[in-house]
């Protein structure tokens, strides 16, 4: 769990690293890097804080989980087939 978080967060250090180069340039190219810089830093935050938080998913107390594209479980395999 450790190393998925740590990878994300060094994914959001290399939005801000987006974030810093787009500065230097100027027009529409400035704009699309800060933008990319933004999805990728919101991206990864939300991925921490999925992985953080086990991804459950809605709060309704049916006590299941949601959908987490981090999530590590094993599909079950197709009905009739044995493992």
């Amino acid at each position: 769990m450790v190393h998925g978080i740590g990878t994300l967060l060094v994914g959001a250090v290399a939005g801000y690293w987006v974030l810093e180069r787009a500065e230097k340039h100027k027009g529409s190219l400035q704009r699309i890097g800060r933008i990319i810089g933004w999805v990728v830093i919101l991206s990864s935050f939300i991925g921490v804080a999925c992985r953080a938080l086990g991804c459950f998913g809605p709060f309704d107390g049916s006590g299941k989980r949601g959908w987490c594209p981090f999530s590590s479980s094993k599909t079950a395999p197709a009905p009739g087939i044995a493992p």
